[in-house]
């Protein structure tokens, strides 16, 4: 499949997907002197971005069935480099809302953990204004694989 799409689409470029997350994570925090982490919510897997400035830390895809997996995994992963729960910024987006079991497990164990915003950049229309800043993030984000 892969080889005949290169026959028909001679321009085409193939991005994995997480490529546009971690991308704008790094566009986002370029100006941090800390590491910041940044999870992505979807439905059976999260992803995790590690940042610190403009470098990638690292990058990590997660299957999970419930919240106390992504908290098993995002600490783990947090205590392999070293990364104090009790100080570290980590922001949530995608599939998780402020009454999930995700946030309110995330809350007991991390102490700076927040919502993420909508990209800068980009003019949404007012439809956009009932769902959470946090929601959809991927959808906004695909441009940067093409800029």
């Amino acid at each position: 499949m892969l080889e005949e799409t290169g026959n028909r689409f001679k321009n085409a470029s193939i991005f994995h997907a997480g490529s546009a997350f971690i991308e704008s994570q790094i566009r986002l925090n370029k100006l941090e002197s800390e590491a910041t982490v940044s999870v992505l919510i979807r439905n059976q897997y999260f992803d995790v971005v590690i940042t610190q400035g403009s470098d990638l830390k690292l990058y990590n895809s997660y299957r999970y069935h419930s919240s106390e997996d992504i908290m098993y995994y995002l600490l783990f992963t947090m205590e392999q480099l070293q990364l104090n729960p009790d100080q570290i910024a980590v922001r949530c987006y995608g599939e998780i809302e402020k009454i999930s079991s995700h946030w309110m497990l995330a809350r007991k164990y991390i102490r700076n953990i927040s919502m993420g915003e909508r990209p800068d950049g980009i003019i949404y229309s007012y439809g956009f204004e009932k769902y959470s800043p946090h929601q959809y993030y991927p959808l906004f984000i695909q441009t940067l694989c093409v800029s």
